[in-house]
């Protein structure tokens, strides 16, 4: 009996410390339209050249991370400068508010945005190794996935943790892409691809005439057909007012 106790106030204590079990279940979204078709990448495009190091290193560490899952590889792909249909556009934002963002993925747009909060007391005051981590963050987002529980665990094995929870609770945020990022993109794909449908696709406003070919819930391809880059309207169905999801 003193056993049972002994267990069942460590697991209090643990639970009142913030600590969350790596058994949780892992936070693939269907809460918003990231920008994951059938083909498995994100084309991102920063014709700013907004915190360009950053960004290239974000992409590098995250296709590092997603190399052994299935479907394409890269995952992340710059295509700023190739003609090819941009999903994610980057951009910049000012806005020195207290309750202002470091940064935030703007969704339900054609194409979505990676916004950063250029503010001088914003995302330029964090470490270097923070404003990779929040550029990593939110390229994560953009394929999918959301914020997980604010715990201990989550924030030393995944940075799709926020900055701000992590804080809350006195733990770093982890700075690269995790074993918990690289769970939670395999359950992410894992579910999209299933044949019963069961992923958040397709998208009308994001899917180019609702194609889903094979019949999987997955669309095809987001953006205009290779076919019609030719001045070919959007899905007549009115885009959604955008969401969006902080840092």
């Amino acid at each position: 009996m003193g056993k049972i106790l002994t267990v069942a106030a460590l697991v209090l204590a643990l639970s009142l410390a913030g600590w969350s079990s790596p058994a949780q279940a892992l936070v693939p979204s269907t809460d918003f339209d990231a920008d994951l078709e059938e083909d498995g990448d994100v084309q991102m495009c920063n014709r700013g050249g907004l915190e360009s190091a950053y960004y290239f290193r974000a992409i590098v560490n995250l296709n590092a991370d997603t190399s052994l899952l299935p479907g394409a590889d890269p995952r992340f792909v710059d295509v700023t400068d190739t003609g090819e249909f941009c999903e994610a556009l980057v951009q910049g934002f000012n806005n020195g508010g207290i309750r202002a963002p470091l940064a935030q993925w703007s969704y339900s747009l054609h194409p979505d945005r990676l916004q950063i909060n250029i503010n001088p007391d914003k995302y330029p005051s964090l470490p270097e190794s923070q404003q990779l981590a929040t550029m990593t963050h939110e390229m994560e987002h953009g394929a999918g996935l959301d914020h997980p529980p604010i715990g201990r665990y989550w924030c030393q094995n995944a940075v799709i943790s926020t900055l701000a929870g992590c804080r809350s609770i006195d733990t770093p945020r982890r700075m690269t892409p995790g074993p918990q990022d690289a769970a939670s993109f395999d359950a992410y794909w894992d579910r999209i691809g299933n044949p019963s449908g069961d992923g958040p696709y397709p998208v009308r406003n994001k899917c180019w005439d609702d194609t889903d070919a094979d019949g999987d819930g997955v669309c095809d391809r987001f953006g205009p057909p290779a076919s019609a880059r030719d001045g070919r309207a959007a899905p007549a169905t009115p885009v959604p007012t955008p969401g969006v999801i902080e840092e």
